[in-house]
């Protein structure tokens, strides 16, 4: 059986996603799609819009075959821990011919020259982009104009957030899997899910303002109980921001006022929603460490094929986890530590979500099938 893997969110899964999936097989002549998901919080540190079974669920009757998790600890990271897990499952698996990624250029010739530069001149690109944010420059914007200045050639640029996304793939080791971008037509994948999440959100107001409310106080009691020294250590904390969001948390009444006091061109909107969800669920940086394992979330026939014979491969290198009680044992002790992660997030997701604990627990939900 030929596959294929590609990473999302589907957040929420869209017609983009499903177009991405139709043109992969045809390009690839693969059978079945294995897709690396986030989890319940994303990699921009935001609560998803629905749990991560429910979309796991839409993925499959959409054109998905395979739905496995990404663990949180990568998933709520930046591009970089991001591609790297999503690469380490995909990769893991031993069954994947190709790595699939929507693309605004659409050349994977030109990605894996942008990557290879950028992996060959990383300290050089580092120092001149931390010295052009110095300038009041954000720190994306001084990365490609880094990267611009560096190479000499604004075609090893890129600027779309889905091909940002495809070079830290690329920087990964991929093993045997090809890399194949596919043009994205229309807006992006970020942009198309953004406008849906704003439309769901304005659906239901009410819901989703009492779920931020929510997330604020259980972020701010964690800050408020945490020693400004020890929010140093929780991912994204670089650079001072764990102190700063304890001092601006008594000045701020909700959210988005919090954010606001602490973003700059230093701080990033999204690197701050990424720490706050980082200490609401105890993921400090000592956490993200280099394993994975395979999360069965959600397949139908063809994906359980392909899984059955991953099972049977000398390729599989990572566990499959599809029964949590049951499978457990299969777990390094740091594998279960991660996945630890994974059961507390969908834990906290459903305390915002106003969801019954036990009934939508990690441990009581099992993977759907189609």
């Amino acid at each position: 059986m030929k596959c294929f893997g590609v990473a999302a969110e589907f957040n929420p899964f869209h017609d983009g996603h499903s177009y991405l999936i139709k043109k992969a097989k045809e390009a690839t002549g693969s059978e079945c799609c294995i897709a690396a998901m986030s989890g319940d919080f994303t990699q921009r540190g935001e609560p998803a819009v629905f749990d991560k079974w429910e979309r796991a669920k839409t993925a499959v009757e959409c054109g998905a075959d395979l739905v496995v998790e990404i663990p949180q600890v990568y998933a709520c990271s930046s591009a970089s821990y991001f591609a790297k897990g999503a690469v380490s499952v995909l990769k893991g698996l031993g069954v994947c011919d190709h790595i699939v990624f929507g693309s605004e250029c659409g050349s994977t010739e030109k990605l894996i020259r942008t990557a290879s530069f950028i992996t060959s001149h990383s300290e050089q690109i580092d120092s001149m982009a931390s010295d052009l944010v110095r300038h009041g420059i954000s720190y994306p914007k001084a990365r490609e104009q880094a990267v611009s200045q560096i190479s000499g050639n604004d075609e090893l640029s890129v600027y779309g957030p889905n091909d940002v996304l495809a070079v830290e793939y690329l920087k990964q080791d991929l093993g045997s899997m090809e890399p194949l971008a596919i043009l994205r037509t229309g807006k992006g994948h970020f942009e198309t899910a953004s406008e849906l999440r704003r439309a769901l959100e304005e659906k239901d107001r009410e819901g989703f303002d009492q779920r931020e409310r929510a997330y604020f106080d259980l972020v701010s009691y964690r800050i408020a109980i945490t020693p400004a020294e020890e929010l140093e250590t929780f991912a994204e904390s670089e650079n001072g921001l764990g102190n700063k969001v304890k001092k601006e948390l008594r000045y701020a009444s909700d959210l988005e006022a919090l954010i606001d006091r602490v973003k700059s061109k230093a701080y990033t909107r999204t690197a701050i929603t990424r720490l706050l969800t980082h200490i609401l669920l105890g993921i400090r940086t000592s956490e993200i460490e280099d394993t994975a394992y395979a999360r069965v979330l959600a397949m139908n026939d063809t994906g359980a094929e392909a899984l059955r014979i991953a099972k049977k491969s000398e390729l599989l290198s990572i566990p499959v986890v599809s029964n949590l009680t049951k499978d457990m044992e299969k777990l390094s002790d740091l594998q279960k530590r991660m996945i630890s992660f994974d059961i507390t997030a969908g834990d906290v997701y459903n305390i915002i979500t106003g969801k019954n604990l036990y009934e939508n627990s990690d441990h009581v939900k099992s993977p759907f099938k189609a």
